[in-house]
């Protein structure tokens, strides 16, 4: 439930004090008839409020919770006065800053309340002073950010530089071709590889015929063409021939004469082949 020092140059006040804190459930507190003894203790030990008589022989209360002020600014302070003292009690809470005073005789269930409060206040203190302490450090933090963001940014942009010259030196010299499109399936870059690709590749579908979609066959290819056709035309006649020989057919002579005519027929007509004849073969598109 919080620490409690009570401070009091009477036995009897702070006997009362241990009985009503022990009756209430204030298990740790600690109690003291010498100022000066209190503050010892309070230079090892931080409370969460303490309370204190206003007139002692040693050291009075004004003087005793100034200097624990100064130990520990956020610990709520209680000044016990008389009537004839109250002046004084309440230039101290102006001067000093403390949380409360209380008249002798006091009210025990006051008295009781303004130890929770006091406590309760002490307990907000001091978490208000470590969240802005936290701030500071981060306040700090930042600041020393912001100073080497400069130096950040620039390193990276020196990596992302390097990064990107290796990637454009593979992507240059790499033998396969490559081309590289945005989300959009625009062409952003193509490399040498697949450049040279497409120059041959126009090249080759330059002959085709513009009317038919097709590739001219050169005028050569065109007669070996033809000269193989008709060398197995020949062929397959001649092995007719061979067959009626061997069968001595009495029609043979006639067969055998329209056999030569057709021989001849055919060797005119090679010789009488259009040397600009033009075969036009479809082909496959030429791969992208």
């Amino acid at each position: 439930m919080g620490k409690i020092v009570v401070v009091d140059d009477e036995k009897i006040v702070t006997s009362a004090f241990k009985t009503l804190l022990t009756v209430e459930g204030f298990e740790d507190a600690y109690f003291f008839n010498d100022p000066k003894e209190a503050l010892k203790f309070l230079k090892s030990e931080t409370p969460d409020i303490i309370i204190s008589d206003f007139i002692m022989p040693k050291m009075n209360g004004l003087e005793f919770l100034t200097a624990a002020k100064k130990l520990h600014p956020e610990v709520s302070m209680i000044l016990l006065t008389g009537y004839a003292d109250k002046e004084n009690a309440i230039r101290a809470i102006n001067e000093i800053g403390l949380y409360k005073y209380i008249e002798k005789p006091w009210d025990n269930d006051d008295l009781i309340l303004n130890i929770k409060n006091g406590i309760e206040r002490s307990n907000l203190l001091k978490n208000l002073r470590e969240k802005i302490s936290e701030l500071e450090d981060a306040k700090a933090g930042l600041e020393d950010y912001s100073r080497n963001l400069e130096k950040i940014v620039s390193a990276r942009t020196a990596e992302l530089s390097a990064a990107n010259l290796k990637l454009s030196g593979v992507i240059t010299h790499c033998a396969d071709g490559i081309i590289i499109i945005d989300k959009h399936g625009i062409i952003e870059q193509v490399n040498p590889a697949c450049e040279n690709r497409k120059y041959h590749t126009q090249r080759n579908t330059s002959r085709r015929d513009p009317k038919l979609g097709c590739r001219r066959i050169p005028r050569a290819d065109v007669i070996i063409c033809a000269s193989i056709l008709l060398l197995c035309i020949v062929i397959l006649i001649l092995r007719i021939v061979i067959l009626l020989l061997r069968k001595r057919s009495p029609a043979f002579r006639t067969k055998r004469s329209i056999v030569v005519a057709m021989l001849v027929t055919f060797w005119t007509y090679f010789h009488k082949l259009n040397s600009s004849f033009i075969i036009s073969a479809k082909v496959l598109p030429a791969p992208a």
